[in-house]
């Protein structure tokens, strides 16, 4: 697949973490920070890379190479998200040149996200993105079936009123890609950040990778 021209397009659909802002490393350093609090022995070889676009439990499954019950993750949520709150505290910068997509063009923005819509939302306004996104346009996932399901980008379609076929996604992950897929959309990117978060392994061959949002200017 091209790039498509983005004046072909109605709509832009985004997931977040790792595409408008990179905080997929910052997650990860949440979560080993966590479980080194809590003294849990994990694997080691384990990088960010490997839990780009998986949910936070399943990434502490990953990391322990073991499934958790219920009490013990309520304990590694619990530390997890303390940790989270301070890691993420700081100011973060979007990707370069994104501000210039958003402003430039008059098609309408959508965020499909794994992430909590308060988290999403602050970060939009505390970098001052929030006026591209209507807040019916900013979909978590938290409170239907996460990626790689496609109920996030089927509830976009369903906001936006927009033929699938006019509608660009921009994913990072392979969950992120099987989602929009399974939606029946067909206009799929790959965002890289200059290959930094490119996942180790790749299953939709097919999608055109972009290293930075340069190349859609």
């Amino acid at each position: 697949m091209k790039i498509p021209n983005l004046n072909e397009i109605d709509a832009l659909v985004f997931d977040f973490d790792g595409v408008i802002f990179n905080t997929e490393p910052l997650w990860f350093k949440a979560a080993i920070s966590t479980l080194k609090k809590l003294e849990y022995e994990f694997d080691k070889k384990i990088i960010y890379k490997d839990t780009i676009g998986v949910e936070s439990n399943k990434v502490f499954e990953i990391l322990l190479n073991k499934k958790i019950d219920i009490k013990n993750f309520a304990k590694i949520n619990y530390v997890y998200n303390n940790e989270s709150r301070k890691i993420l505290k700081k100011k973060l910068r979007p990707f370069a040149n994104l501000r210039s997509i958003l402003k430039k063009n008059n098609f309408e923005k959508c965020i499909v996200s794994n992430s909590e819509y308060s988290f999403i939302n602050k970060l939009l306004v505390r970098s001052d993105l929030k006026k591209y996104f209507k807040s019916n346009n900013i979909i978590s996932c938290t409170k239907l079936r996460p990626k790689p399901k496609p109920d996030g980008y089927l509830k976009a379609i369903e906001n936006l009123k927009i033929n699938r076929n006019k509608i660009l996604v921009i994913e990072d992950s392979e969950n992120g890609i099987s989602a929009a897929k399974k939606a029946k959309i067909s206009k799929i990117l790959r965002f890289t950040n200059n290959n930094l978060n490119l996942s180790q392994n790749i299953i939709h061959k097919d999608i055109k990778n972009i290293k930075l949002y340069k190349e859609l200017l």
